[in-house]
């Protein structure tokens, strides 16, 4: 009998045969469970939190595997359809519509639970700035007139956002060494991504993805793996073995790894693995709708209500009614908005073949500011 010998990413690459779906969704669904612990001011008793002895969190991990997916997906889809308007075009049909919607339920959301009357609410140029700024995706504003100022996380009314103009510059770098053809030579996109971190070590402040703040930094990196990955398909060994070994490191931590450099290629080695290696396939649940992204850019605002309508509830009890509320929105923002714009891709295609769809990357909030920052919310 012959010992298996673990393949290389390649062989799995292909086709939607994967559990990149059910990646995604797990992940959303960690950053509403984290924010129910952060924005009732209990982010330390979040379960992860405790397990690592605060080196992480289920937010801070989320958001990394969507990096990484995201980095992953959107180099496919570049190599698969090589055409600039159709890679346009399908990154704005996947953020745009669902970013308008968000925008929109959180404006309502906040204005429901104002301490400043509808009328005047409407009338308020911050309200209407809010909408601007936020549809355009290239930024965010955090804070609505009246909405949610006595929260333990006080004036935040979709703190999940943040994170949408750092991936879109991304693409824009990934569009940008697609033009170059970096995304077909592994050879030379291993020096670009080599180079590229030598040069954000050295000037950060050329890179404009807000480096100052180190989780950003982290999930700038994450995103260069997830696209590595796909380059060096060839040359990238998935074993469920090693993915095991990468989880134990991430849980248990040991060595004080922390938050350091080197956590970012074990979350990615993860990612990779659970999603394309077929001894982890759940092929059924490519069969319901891709819910992750209204998942997360509506929940902030739900929680947010739910906790100004019930003081000091507990974070778990949060986070179940918090996501229920949260999915019927978001199964019928897939079904009615996302889905419909997604099926215009193929209009900007040259030809039959189109990308994979790609999910915006997580929802979590940087250190620093006005307010004390945690690793998957401003908190």
């Amino acid at each position: 009998m012959t010992r298996a010998v673990p393949s290389a990413l390649s062989g799995y690459a292909h086709g939607r045969d994967n559990n990149f779906n059910l990646v995604r969704f797990v992940a959303a669904t960690s950053v509403i469970l984290f924010h129910s612990y952060a924005l009732t001011g209990n982010h330390k008793d979040e379960p992860l939190y405790r397990l690592t002895g605060g080196a992480a969190d289920s937010g801070y991990v989320a958001v990394m595997l969507f990096f990484v997916v995201s980095g992953f997906l959107v180099a496919k889809s570049f190599v698969r359809q090589p055409s600039v308007p159709a890679f346009v075009a399908a990154r704005v049909l996947r953020i745009y519509p669902g970013l308008a919607l968000a925008a929109v339920v959180t404006v309502i959301i906040a204005g429901a639970c104002s301490t400043v009357p509808w009328r005047s609410f409407l009338k308020d140029p911050q309200t209407w700035e809010y909408l601007a700024v936020t549809v355009s995706g290239w930024d965010v504003r955090d804070r609505l007139p009246g909405a949610f100022a006595s929260n333990p996380f006080p004036n935040v009314v979709n703190g999940s956002l943040w994170t949408l103009p750092i991936e879109l510059k991304l693409y824009a770098g990934c569009l940008l060494a697609g033009v170059c053809t970096l995304l077909r030579r592994p050879a030379l996109y291993n020096l670009a991504f080599l180079a590229g971190i030598g040069l954000f070590a050295w000037h950060p402040d050329w890179f404009p993805i807000r480096p100052e703040i180190g989780v950003v930094r982290e999930f700038g990196l994450a995103f260069a793996l997830g696209a590595f990955a796909w380059v060096n398909r060839d040359r990238l060994v998935l074993s469920p073995w090693l993915a095991l070994a990468a989880a134990t490191l991430i849980v248990f931590n040991p060595w004080g790894m922390g938050r350091r450099p080197f956590f970012v290629p074990l979350v990615a080695y993860l990612a990779m693995t659970f999603a394309l290696h077929p001894r982890f396939r759940i092929a059924a649940f490519n069969r319901v709708g891709d819910y992750s992204y209204g998942l997360y850019v509506y929940a902030f605002p739900i929680q947010q209500m739910l906790v100004q309508a019930r003081p000091g509830a507990d974070p778990f009890a949060l986070f179940i009614v918090a996501f229920a509320a949260t999915a019927i929105l978001a199964v019928l923002s897939w079904h009615l908005v996302e889905r419909p714009m997604l099926d215009l891709k193929s209009r900007f295609a040259r030809s039959s073949v189109v990308g994979p769809d790609v999910q915006p990357a997580g929802a979590l909030r940087p250190e620093g500011n006005q307010s004390t920052w945690t690793r998957g919310g401003k908190t």
